[in-house]
């Protein structure tokens, strides 16, 4: 299966909200879309929703050239459309839907973190033998903002060790283990 776009998040969000038969207000989406995936709904510099990307995710999910997936709007509450429904009854064909919230979605947004940390540039560097990186770098690397808190920055650096771990990634669990030391220095 194919990773899920943001929009089709949202319309799977809105699916297990019963967004089929009832209307379903932009913030409850909101939570259920952080609940999937919090590395794409959630705020960069802090571990909260954005309900910004929730919205923006449901209005892509309307467009006609997106599939026409929901149907409504911020204000009167959004539905699947029947193609919606169409959709959700296709991918859950391929993947049950209870299955995405038990970790297959988590699953697929942690391997696009890890291919986004092995394609920075500071992996190579660390590769050919970089002795150093500063805070900012490091936080470059990690896919937060160069000013990040040090402490997201630590945080967000645990979370990537741990899904390095997971998919047994030696060289990038060495190289997260190599960003939390400069971190420190």
């Amino acid at each position: 299966m194919a990773r899920l776009s943001n929009h089709e998040v949202a319309v799977v969000a809105l699916h297990r909200l019963g967004g089929r038969s009832e209307r379903k207000d932009w913030e409850e989406i909101a939570l259920e879309c952080y609940a999937l995936a919090p590395g794409r709904f959630g705020w960069r510099s802090r571990d909260i929703p954005s309900d910004y990307k929730a919205r923006e995710a449901l209005g892509d999910a309307k467009k006609p050239e997106k599939g026409a997936l929901v149907a409504g709007g911020n204000a009167e509450g959004w539905l699947l459309s029947e193609d919606g429904a169409r959709w959700v009854e296709r991918l859950s064909s391929e993947v049950p839907i209870e299955l995405i919230s038990g970790g297959l979605l988590l699953a697929l947004e942690q391997q696009r973190d890890l291919d986004r940390l092995a394609k920075h540039w500071l992996f190579e560097s660390w590769r050919n033998g970089a002795s150093s990186a500063t805070a900012d770098e490091v936080a470059d690397a990690a896919g937060l903002l160069p000013d990040a808190p040090r402490i997201r920055t630590l945080r967000r650096l645990e979370q990537l060790g741990g899904s390095a771990a997971s998919a047994d990634d030696g060289q990038l669990k060495e190289y997260v283990a190599w960003l939390k030391r400069q971190m420190s220095g």
